[in-house]
């Protein structure tokens, strides 16, 4: 149960969104900032600096959330919502000149999701009445980190072959244009993946880009923030030039050609020497050996002819020569 301090403190605060709509707001702004900055939001009431603190009541929040709570001089911060507590702080002096701007630190997505109204009481007679209300609207960009761009990392193509890119950046808000630029030509047919994260609200992005190898590839992602127009590239990625088939076929067959007809040469070579080795040895195979003892035999029985002939002849001439 809540505490009768908190009670009179929630039905103020539902009394003054009455008392604007009754009243009207005095001053609506729109302010653009990014993730992560420091900023402030307006609230100048110069009619109360000759006032009091004490009889000045001022209270920062949206329709769930409450920023501050200034109360009879005091800040209490008590009242201030979680996720802004630590956030939040009054700007200077801000009893000298009615100006009770608020310093909001840190801005994320989600301060964006409703207004945030100012309300300025002045104690009366009755109580508190209502004598200024602004509000602020908050518009949020995301600042997103720049492209990563990285390609399948071969070192050669063959030209025609299908290449996949991909391009990632993250802190992204809100959804994000993505661009890819080939060969200094636009192209939009590519993929793109989101991935918001729950906390932040932030957007991851992957975009992938299917392209077709060529002598000189050149190849880069764009991604363009499209509240506040900002547009950052990636690394200009080169591809390695490609490999024509027909020209690699052209020079590949006549290499295996060569290879072919060497290997042919070698083979009929050694047939040629198998040839010759099997002619030498029928040839020694048909010759009789000169150390066959018939070889021998018959060898001496002819010499011992050749020999006996002069011999008879010698013999024969004597013996006419005596009878003579």
């Amino acid at each position: 149960m809540k505490s009768p301090r908190a009670q009179t403190w929630i039905l103020s605060l539902i009394l003054m969104e009455l008392q604007t709509i009754a009243t009207g707001v005095a001053s609506h702004v729109q302010i653009k900032c990014n993730v992560g900055e420091n900023i402030t939001l307006p609230c100048v009431f110069p009619e109360v600096q000759s006032l009091p603190l004490t009889d000045i009541r001022v209270s920062w929040q949206t329709h769930s959330d409450v920023l501050m709570f200034l109360n009879y001089g005091t800040v209490e911060y008590d009242h201030v919502t979680d996720r802004y507590r630590g956030r939040t702080d009054f700007l200077g002096e801000y009893q000298s000149n009615g100006n009770f701007s608020l310093l909001l630190a840190g801005v994320d997505v989600r301060d964006e999701e409703e207004v945030i109204h100012c309300y300025i009481q002045v104690k009366e007679s009755t109580g508190f009445a209502l004598k200024y209300s602004s509000e602020v609207q908050l518009e949020v960009s995301g600042s997103f980190s720049q492209p990563l761009l990285e390609g399948p990392g071969h070192n050669s193509y063959t030209c025609k072959d299908r290449i996949n890119a991909t391009c990632t950046s993250i802190g992204e808000y809100p959804k994000p244009q993505v661009e890819w630029t080939i060969n200094q030509k636009k192209h939009h047919d590519h993929n793109v993946t989101l991935d918001r994260d729950l906390n932040t609200k932030l957007f991851n992005v992957i975009s992938t880009m299917t392209i077709t190898a060529s002598v000189d590839q050149t190849v880069q992602c764009s991604i363009k923030n499209t509240r506040n127009q900002k547009t950052r590239h990636s690394v200009l990625l080169r591809f390695p030039k490609c490999t024509n088939i027909s020209s690699t076929t052209a020079v590949e067959k006549p290499a295996r050609w060569r290879i072919a007809l060497g290997v042919l040469g070698v083979v009929l070579l050694l047939a040629l020497i198998g040839v010759a080795i099997f002619i030498i040895f029928i040839q020694k195979s048909r010759c009789p050996s000169s150390r066959d003892p018939a070889n021998v035999q018959a060898n001496g029985s002819t010499s011992v002819r050749i020999n006996e002939t002069p011999l008879l002849l010698i013999n024969h001439s004597r013996t006419s020569n005596n009878t003579n």
